[in-house]
């Protein structure tokens, strides 16, 4: 996996492009199409990477919900990852992010 990313100054917000190989897709039945786990894995590690930063400080990953809207094609290729702090509220972080071509 390759990645490159900015950040926004006040770190509110986050763009990755991110390049995913072949094995990171589903498998022999599916070649072509991404795995859901490793998208996930890369949301996780962009929102946190900006939460990190927006607070400066340790921020571990309370929940994660991920929910799949199409296919990520094609696979291997090059991607999209956006984040964006939704609100703080004392000690936690809500961010949102999206993953696409």
């Amino acid at each position: 996996m390759y990645i490159e990313r900015a950040f926004s100054k006040d770190f509110k917000r986050a763009t990755w492009a991110v390049y995913f190989g072949p094995y990171c897709s589903n498998g022999d039945q599916q070649i072509g199409v991404g795995n859901g786990g490793a998208i996930s894995a890369v949301l996780d590690l962009v929102t946190a990477n900006l939460a990190t930063l927006h607070v400066r400080g340790k921020t571990p990953t309370a929940s994660l919900s991920v929910k799949m809207l199409r296919p990520a094609l094609p696979m291997p290729g090059l991607f999209r990852v956006d984040a964006w702090v939704e609100k703080v509220e004392g000690n936690k972080i809500y961010l949102g992010g999206s993953f696409g071509d």
